[in-house]
């Protein structure tokens, strides 16, 4: 390494009035740190000057210009590089993904109404009438079933979340059960919610007892109710929903269809206001 009495015979610089001292006895490529051969090594001249007049340098070290001009050999300009702290690993979905855990955090991302008394309708976009969902963790949730989580406690796998207001966009903690497929299936047939347990049908025992009383054609019922002329006519001859009954009348005037006597079972006329076999 050089001595200070050879770098002041190579160095040659001029004072400007910022204070740095500008390099004029080497050229330096644009952008770049003027360099000097030592020992048979192309070395930069800021190190070589930082080396002499402030101190000695590690190997990985290396020293920029506190003025931002390179050309400056100045020592009091001349500071040892500190790397920037490394960037956070940004992945895909930043910021992190919202958690729904607690009565607080629900609060916080789930924004409500209540509609019906005490039920709870989420203001956030979603269909009304059916189930909402929303994003726990990065993971799309029904949100009655974070509701659940947040006040009362984990789902057991398996478990289903049911409401007892029967309204599937209600969040409302307290409208909520766990139970099992069968307990929802049971549910929703002793609220008469649907026809059958274990069956998927069209009509419910209001509807067959509106088609049985009913005074319309077979055709325009069909329409009505979504199924077949065929399966309305069969409801009607007592061979499907044979539990249910319509009105408590011994029989039903169609007005201009034939009807079925409810006692006896036969077939009469419209014209006819009683029952021929009974009376």
């Amino acid at each position: 390494m050089l001595t200070i009495d050879e770098y002041n015979q190579k160095i040659q610089y001029i004072k400007n009035d910022s204070g740095c001292w500008l390099l004029t006895s080497h050229s330096r490529k644009v952008n770049k740190h003027p360099k000097m051969r030592v020992n048979n090594k192309q070395i930069g001249i800021n190190r070589i000057t930082y080396e002499l007049f402030v101190g000695p340098l590690a190997a990985s070290q290396r020293v920029e210009n506190s003025c931002g001009n390179k050309a400056c050999v100045n020592p009091e300009h001349l500071r040892i590089w500190q790397p920037l702290p490394p960037r956070p690993y940004i992945k895909k979905g930043w910021p992190p993904p919202q958690v729904i855990e607690s009565p607080e955090s629900f609060q916080k991302y789930v924004k409500y109404e209540v509609i019906d008394g005490d039920c709870w309708e989420p203001l956030t976009p979603g269909r009304k009438g059916e189930y909402w969902h929303i994003s726990s963790r990065g993971v799309c949730t029904s949100a009655h079933r974070l509701s659940y989580v947040a006040h009362i406690g984990p789902i057991e796998e398996g478990r289903l979340v049911c409401h007892r207001c029967d309204n599937p966009s209600c969040v409302n903690p307290e409208h909520l059960f766990i139970g099992t497929h069968k307990d929802n299936s049971n549910d929703m047939v002793n609220k008469n919610r649907v026809a059958r347990a274990g069956h998927k049908k069209k009509l419910t025992t209001q509807d067959v007892k509106n088609i049985i009383d009913s005074g319309l054609g077979s055709s325009r019922l069909s329409k009505v109710y979504n199924v077949s002329a065929s399966h309305i006519r069969r409801i009607r001859r007592r061979e499907r929903w044979t539990d249910i009954d319509g009105t408590e009348d011994e029989y039903v005037v169609r007005g201009g269809a034939p009807w079925r006597c409810r006692a006896c079972g036969h077939i009469n006329e419209p014209t006819d206001n009683t029952c021929a076999t009974c009376s």
